[in-house]
């Protein structure tokens, strides 16, 4: 819904402008349905072709109907940012991720969930997607089959905090949802700050990139660099050797949004899976 100084500009300006006499909108109509008459294209032949040339997305069985029971603000939402330098170019990317709302949704006829909505910004293009539990679920086990413990220490210890919060069946109160989207928004922030790279969440946000075309910034290593060891011989290896290698992570900073700090959650709040 537009605004009331949007609301009052139009009913001062085109709110007053005079409907069109319907003698003339008849003679316009008629002018088009006659342009149409004389024009060359096959409008029946194209509809046919169309049909025929359809995407395979678009000849999919369509997805279930989708009702929002429930989409609420998170009291305990900020955003963390993280940037990491590509050793080709000496380029920044950044990525910044947050989970400001969640909502309850009843997909088909006996499907009703949670889902939170994750809110990404990498470099210049902020984009959101509602996840469920199970895809966080995904996540964390990406992160254990791929990576050392070590390496990711914090965002285990933070996924280990959302399970032990989990209950044995699904439940939808709106305190048990908030304190969760609290707890996964944490286990975001810990991933982002220990990863090496944003390629760790292709999966988790949907991004399918070719491998040969992937950009380095988003992939945080380069494609073409010579892979030889300092030790063999041949100008190349002396090059890289005498290449200054790059920090792991150049900068890891939380933007608090004109907050201290999120506030605790209360302890009394228990939380669920989906």
């Amino acid at each position: 819904e537009d605004t009331l100084d949007s609301q009052a500009l139009w009913h001062s300006t085109a709110g007053k402008r005079p409907p069109q006499p319907v003698a003339e909108r008849k003679r316009y109509e008629a002018l088009w349905a006659k342009n149409f008459q004389d024009s060359e294209i096959d409008y029946a032949a194209l509809d046919v072709v169309r049909a025929q040339t359809k995407p395979a997305w678009a000849r999919c069985k369509p997805a279930p109907h989708v009702v929002p029971l429930l989409r609420e603000q998170s009291p305990f939402g900020t955003s963390a940012t993280k940037s990491w330098e590509c050793p080709a170019c000496g380029e920044l990317s950044s990525m910044m991720v947050h989970i400001p709302k969640y909502q309850v949704v009843k997909e088909g006829s006996f499907d009703v969930h949670a889902e939170y909505l994750v809110v990404v910004r990498l470099r210049f293009v902020t984009f959101g997607l509602w996840r469920r539990f199970k895809d966080f679920q995904r996540l964390a086990d990406q992160i254990v089959r791929e990576n050392k413990p070590l390496d990711f220490e914090n965002t285990l210890g933070s996924w280990r905090c959302v399970k032990r919060r989990q209950k044995w069946f699904r439940c939808l109160e709106k305190d048990y949802i908030t304190l969760k989207c609290f707890l996964l928004e944490r286990f975001l922030h810990d991933a982002v700050f220990e990863s090496s790279s944003s390629e760790l969440f292709l999966d988790f946000l949907e991004i399918q990139i070719p491998h040969d075309d992937l950009d380095d910034d988003l992939r945080g290593d380069a494609p073409n660099l010579d892979r030889r060891r300092p030790d063999d011989d041949g100008p190349a290896a002396d090059r890289d050797a005498r290449r200054p290698r790059p920090p792991r992570a150049l900068a890891a900073t939380a933007d608090l949004a004109g907050h201290n700090g999120p506030p605790r959650p209360p302890a009394s709040a228990s939380l669920q899976a989906n």
